[in-house]
């Protein structure tokens, strides 16, 4: 396990979310940020679902995917839907998608602890990222399946 505290964040050539290949961008930096081997994501998923964290997959529109269709839309616009995913609507379809999906363009997916307040913006093309803002005293975790890799970022007021 690997962990960065927010002074060598901050004092990282670029910024951290392209030093870590996030799929996301913050208005802010977090207080703290680990990496850490996961050899079973598929548990893990279960594992953060039962402790509350909601998956939010960011699709493009076209095509419509008919296993998102009973989720919960958090943002949209003409380009692509954010679903909600808790861990009653969660399922094998699922994830089966993010399989499939983690490296499709456009194609997003993040826990995240607490979506209250928080505010996403979707990006306008494929080439650019969804934005989180708002975010105050929460956790994302972004889980890398091909990699089994977890990133952990932990955001706080100051």
């Amino acid at each position: 396990m690997y962990l960065y505290s927010r002074s060598m964040i901050e004092k990282m050539d670029d910024t951290y979310e392209n030093e870590f290949s996030l799929p996301i961008l913050t208005e802010v930096i977090p207080v703290q940020i680990s990496e850490i081997s996961e050899l079973d994501c598929r548990g893990k998923i279960k594992k953060l679902l039962s402790q509350d964290y909601k998956i939010l997959i960011q699709t493009s529109n076209l095509p419509k995917r008919k296993i998102l269709s009973h989720l919960h839309i958090k943002a949209q616009n003409n380009y692509f839907t954010l679903y909600d995913v808790s861990a009653s609507s969660y399922n094998d379809d699922i994830w089966e998608l993010l399989n499939e999906q983690q490296y499709a363009n456009g194609h997003t997916f993040f826990f995240i602890k607490d979506t209250e307040g928080i505010e996403f913006e979707l990006p306008q093309s494929s080439t650019k990222r969804l934005k989180v803002l708002n975010i105050k005293n929460n956790e994302i975790i972004i889980l890398r399946l091909e990699l089994e890799e977890v990133i952990r970022l932990i955001f706080s007021e100051l």
